[in-house]
This record gives C-alpha cells, structure tokens and sequence, in this order.
C-alpha cells in the first residue's frame, strides 16, 4: 500500500484518540519488554494439560509432546539481510515449488488457479481421526487475477470468463513421497471458482439484497480463510466489487460476493455455502474458536481503512456429528467490536433499535436482518462499531484464548506501520459480550 508521508493526514479518528489516551512510551516499552519475555517462554505439555486445551483454536492437535527441557530458542540460525534475488534460508532448510498456477491437477485438465493466499493443510485421513503430516488435500485461495499473466487483457466473454476460472479456490491433494512433495490427481480435486454453483444460507438467502438468489455462481476475491473443527474450509472473499466494471456484461453481482464461503474438501458432492449471518464486508480471514458452552466463533475483521473488527457465534452447539456440524454456520448471531467501552454490539435488526433507526438522508438505512447483513459495514457504524486501522489477519491463542488483531496501517491518520491489538474476553469466554484489551506493541 503506497502512502504520502509529506500529505497532512486526517484529523485523529476516535480509535487514535483511544490509542492516545491508553498508551505512554513508558507503558508501551513496558508492554513490549513483557510480551518479549513470555515469548522466551517455552511452552509445556503440563501446561497444555492444566489450560484443559489439547488442541488448536482450528481442531488441529496442539502437537506439545512431554519434554522436561523444552528449548527456548528458536530452532534455527537466524539469517542476515540480502538483496539476493531468491529465496534465502537458514542453514539446514530448504524449499520446492508447489502446486503452481498453471500446473494441471484433475483428470479432466483443470489447472491451478492465480496469485495463491490462503492455504488450508486437511490431513488426507482427518476424518478418520487420523492427523497425516504426509499425505493432505491442501484448499489454496486464489485471491485475484493479472489480465497481463493470463493474456485476458481485452474485455471477451472468453477472456473473462477465463479470468474467473483462474480465481476462487483449488482443492489439491498432495504428498511427500522420496522426501519430495508431488500433486496427486484424486477424484475429489477440483476448483470451486468464479462460475462454481454456490449455495445462500441464512437471512439474506432469497432476499432483495440478493436479488431473490438461493443460489450464486461463484466465489472471487478469495483472500485469507480459516478451517473449521469439522473439516471444512472457510474462504473470505475479500476485494469484489471492482469485478462489476472488469467484467462487464458477464452476468457478475457484486452483492453475491464478500461473504464467507463454506466448502468441504473431503466431499466434491456437497455444495459450497456462502454464510450470509457471517455480515458481508471485506473479509481477511475468519479465526475460529469455541464458547464456553460449546458454539462456535469465528472472529473476523473488514480490510479496509476505518473499519471494523466483528465475532460470529453460532446459534447451536458443535456437536461432534459431522454432518450436522456443516450446517452449523447457517444460524447465529452477529457482533461488532465497540473498543471505547469494550462490548461486543448485537448487529440484530430485531433486538436493536439503532438498527431500526438508523438513517441517511432521512430514509430509512435498513428494513430487515437481510439488509444489516448485506451491508454489515454501515451497520456496525450505525450502532457505534469502533473504526480502526484496517483489521487484517486475527488469531486465537491456542491456551489462554486470547485474540492477537493485526491492523495494518492507516495512512489517512498518520498510521504507516500498524500494530497489534490484544482482546481477552469476559471470563475468557469467547460468547462474552464485554472485554478488555490493550496494544501489544507501540503504536
């Protein structure tokens, strides 16, 4: 993202004056000498045992396994600067390609799409309960396209079209064979992109906001993800709107994209489901979790100066029945992040009256759930969302439960470097409505 530091930037926004009011040099280096230091700490597998949590915020296992002198330490060399043109290692590592765009991965002659971003690792025998670390269907996002690449610079039907096959998402199966990765051409790899049938779940499902649809062709701007307890990914569609000028008169909406999309790797037969409860905006990834008494939650935030940092709760329990659980997503509730007095807002047409009254230009803002959700953005402000500095990826710590928030930057107040946001939940339950939090680096 490119900037003009000789430009004044924009009064303080509300965040900023929060950020100020909180943090002095001497707190910060205080704060950042702490988080050094626990850093330094290693982690044990008696500690793992007494937090109650024998596995990652995703499902995963945590992979601690019993040793009295754990290092603490980081198991390599650290590597100098360089301006060499090539990828550069500590000493005892090394790389290899893998899964390129282009490279053909289905029987029938399917390739790789474009400009990989998430990559989600579903061990081949997960749903056995197995945990391979050599045999996996890997779910790679295809974030965007470069018309130069792909030769699709004139605006064809052809073109275009060839342009939303290179996007969305490529199921792959690979392994290590020979202490080599390879691509394995498996029956269940296959992309779900741009002109992939999708199923609406949830409120905005066959509503006005959506044109009536049940269901949408495709998934685009498919940035970061996360992966569900269940086995399944989550694909964020993050920039897509810009697609209604690139591809004109292609049949493209725009406001059947920005959703967070549910697909199963394990089963081609099932169709992908975009969760609409999930708020449509640009979504970066989704860092799932459990509630106390069992919910799911996927925290998420809008990339995008000033926006907004949200949480998803599912309306039920995961209840360990696989098939049940890939329904999960379709009911819950919607909330986002009030950093001034640190609760989490309902955005709930029904339940709050902000959305009901909210307007602009004197007409009314919204008329239903549906719409709150179509436009999430404007909703959260509406109702006293807190605008920060481009929330990008969140995570969940895998003991404690703390949610680390990346933001960016925010070059429109003087905020070229962003920093790292640290939210701890009420109880330490990811259901709470209230928490506290704090910068975990200066600002």
């Amino acid at each position: 993202m490119s900037h003009h530091p000789e430009q004044p930037h924009e009064k303080r926004s509300f965040w900023h004056q929060l950020l100020e009011t909180r943090i002095s040099r001497r707190t910060a280096i205080a704060g950042a000498a702490a988080t050094a230091a626990a850093a330094s700490l290693p982690v044990s597998f008696a500690q793992a045992q007494q937090s109650g949590v024998t596995t990652a915020n995703n499902g995963a296992p945590l992979g601690v396994t019993p040793r009295e002198n754990a290092r603490s330490y980081p198991p390599f060399r650290p590597i100098e600067p360089t301006r060499a043109d090539a990828i550069t290692l500590p000493p005892g590592f090394r790389y290899q390609i893998l899964a390129p765009w282009g490279e053909e991965f289905t029987e029938d002659g399917r390739t790789i799409g474009f400009n990989h971003d998430f990559i989600g690792y579903f061990p081949a025998d997960m749903l056995e309960g197995g945990h391979s670390s050599t045999d996996a269907y890997l779910t790679i996002n295809h974030e965007y396209v470069n018309s130069l690449f792909l030769g699709t610079e004139e605006r064809t039907p052809a073109n275009i079209e060839k342009e939303k096959r290179a996007m969305g998402v490529s199921v792959v199966r690979v392994r290590q064979q020979g202490g080599e990765w390879k691509v394995v051409k498996d029956a269940k790899n296959r992309a779900v992109d741009g002109l992939a049938d999708i199923e609406l779940t949830g409120p905005v499902r066959g509503s006005e906001a959506v044109k009536g649809a049940t269901t949408v062709k495709g998934t685009v701007g498919n940035c970061s993800g996360g992966q569900t307890p269940w086995g399944t990914l989550l694909t964020c569609e993050e920039n897509v709107d810009g697609y209604t000028k690139a591809w004109p008169d292609s049949g493209y909406e725009a406001m059947h994209q920005g959703w967070v999309t549910e697909i199963d790797p394990f089963d081609p037969a099932w169709t992908p489901k975009k969760r609409t409860g999930m708020g449509r905006f640009r979504h970066e990834n989704v860092a799932p979790g459990r509630t106390a008494d069992g919910r799911f939650v996927g925290y998420m935030g809008d990339d995008m100066q000033d926006s907004c940092v949200y949480k998803f709760v599912s309306r039920n329990p995961i209840s360990g029945d696989r098939n049940a659980d890939r329904d999960l997503l379709a009911e819950g509730d919607l909330y986002v992040a009030n950093f001034g007095n640190g609760s989490w807002i309902l955005l709930d047409y029904d339940k709050n009256k902000k959305l009901q009254e909210a307007k602009k230009d004197d007409k009314p803002l919204f008329s239903s759930q549906a719409e709150v959700l179509a436009d999430a953005r404007a909703a959260a402000l509406a109702v006293g969302g807190t605008p920060v500095d481009r929330p990008e990826d969140i995570e969940i710590h895998p003991l404690n439960g703390d949610v680390y928030i990346a933001l960016t930057n925010n070059s429109k107040h003087g905020n070229y470097f962003g920093h790292i946001v640290r939210l701890t939940e009420a109880g330490s339950d990811h259901a709470a409505v209230s928490f506290k939090w704090a910068v975990t680096t200066p600002p």
